[in-house]
C-alpha cells in the first residue's frame, strides 16, 4: 500500500489504529513526542513535536509518506472542552498537512468529532445536521475541517474527515467513563454518576480504528460519521459494566448533578461509512466491555 504516517500514535485511538495497520501492507511510521506506544518490528517510531515546523519538515522529507492518519490533539481527561489549548492545533495541523502534500502526500484521514454538530434529539447526519459547535474543541475541529477541505479542493490531495462519536476500550484513560467505572469497581469503590438518562452512540475502539483505516483506502473526500448508529442510554451502559463485574451494588445513579451544558442525545447515522467502505461494527457493546475489563485486569495483574 505504501508508507503511512500516524500522528497521535501513542494515544488511545492511536494504539488501536496501529494494531489494525500491523495486519496491513502499509509501511508504518508513528510520531510520538514524549513516549512511544506499543513496540513492534512493523512500526518505525519518529520522535517529534508537531508544533515545531522544522521538526515536521525534517521527518516528512526523510519519510515521504503517501498516506497520513492525523489523530494527534491535546484532549486528556480533565481538560475542558472550552480550553484555549485546542486552537493552536488548527494551525499546527494545517502546517503538517500542507507539508505532507508537498512531500509526496496523496491521502489524509483526520479525526474529527461529533462535537462539531448542533446538539439535538435527532440522528446526526453529515449532510443535514447543522454544524454548530458549543465549545472550543468543536469549534477548533470544525475550523480545521473547513481549512482542510479548502486546501484539498485546490490541489491533488484527497481527504476524509472522520467524525468520531463516543469510544471505549483498551488504553482508555482511567478518568474516562468506561475505564473509570471498571477501575472503581475493581477497587470496590462507589461509582457515583449523574442521572444516566443521556443517550449516546458508543463504539469499541477497534471498530473506530478499522473505520479510519478503511477510509484511508478510499478516494472519497468529505466528512464521514464514525459511529454505531445505535442509541445507548448511559445508565444502561453503566449497569452493563457493573453487572459483568458483579458490582451493581456500587453504582449510585443520580449522585452527581448533571452539567447543564452536557448534550442529552448524541447518536449518528453511519450509512455513508458503510456504503463507502463496507465497514460494520464487529464488536458488540457487551463484548467490548468484557475485553476492556480483561485488558485492565491484565494491565494491573489482577485475576
Amino acid at each position: 500500500m505504501g508508507k503511512i504516517l500516524v500522528t497521535g500514535a501513542s494515544g488511545f485511538l492511536g494504539h488501536a489504529c496501529l494494531d489494525v495497520l500491523k495486519n496491513s501492507d502499509f509501511e508504518i511510521f508513528a510520531v510520538y513526542k514524549s513516549r512511544k506506544g506499543s513496540i513492534s518490528s512493523k512500526v518505525k517510531w519518529v520522535e517529534a513535536n508537531l508544533h515545531e515546523p522544522k521538526e515536521v519538515d525534517k521527518f516528512l522529507k526523510e519519510i515521504r509518506p503517501e498516506y497520513l492518519l492525523h489523530l494527534a490533539w491535546d484532549m486528556e481527561p480533565g481538560m475542558k472542552l472550552d480550553s484555549h489549548i485546542h486552537f493552536p492545533w488548527v494551525d499546527t495541523s494545517m502546517a503538517l498537512i500542507q507539508k505532507f502534500a508537498e512531500t509526496n502526500g496523496k491521502r489524509v484521514v483526520i479525526a474529527g468529532s461529533c462535537a462539531e454538530y448542533k446538539w439535538g434529539n435527532y440522528l446526526y447526519d453529515e449532510d443535514t445536521t447543522p454544524i454548530q459547535p458549543r465549545n472550543s474543541y468543536g469549534l477548533s475541529k470544525n475550523e480545521l475541517h473547513q481549512q482542510v477541505a479548502d486546501f484539498c479542493n485546490q490541489g491533488d490531495l484527497s481527504y476524509a474527515w472522520g467524525r468520531v462519536f463516543f469510544t471505549f476500550g483498551p488504553y482508555e484513560n482511567k478518568k474516562r467513563l468506561v475505564s473509570h467505572i471498571v477501575h472503581s469497581i475493581l477497587k470496590n469503590e462507589k461509582v457515583r454518576t449523574t442521572h444516566g438518562n443521556q443517550v449516546y452512540d458508543y463504539l469499541y475502539v477497534e471498530d473506530v480504528a478499522r473505520a479510519m483505516i478503511n477510509l484511508l483506502k478510499k478516494d472519497f473526500s468529505g466528512a464521514v460519521n464514525i459511529c454505531s448508529g445505535e442509541p445507548l442510554k448511559l445508565g444502561d451502559l453503566i449497569f452493563k459494566i457493573a453487572d459483568q463485574m458483579n458490582g451493581g451494588h456500587l453504582v449510585e445513579l443520580g449522585a452527581l448533578k448533571a452539567n447543564g451544558d452536557t448534550p442529552q442525545y448524541v447518536v449518528g447515522r453511519n450509512q455513508r461509512l458503510k456504503e463507502l467502505t463496507g465497514w460494520y461494527p464487529q464488536t458488540s457493546i457487551d463484548s467490548g466491555i468484557q475485553k476492556t475489563i480483561q485488558f485492565i485486569k491484565d494491565k494491573n495483574h489482577l485475576t
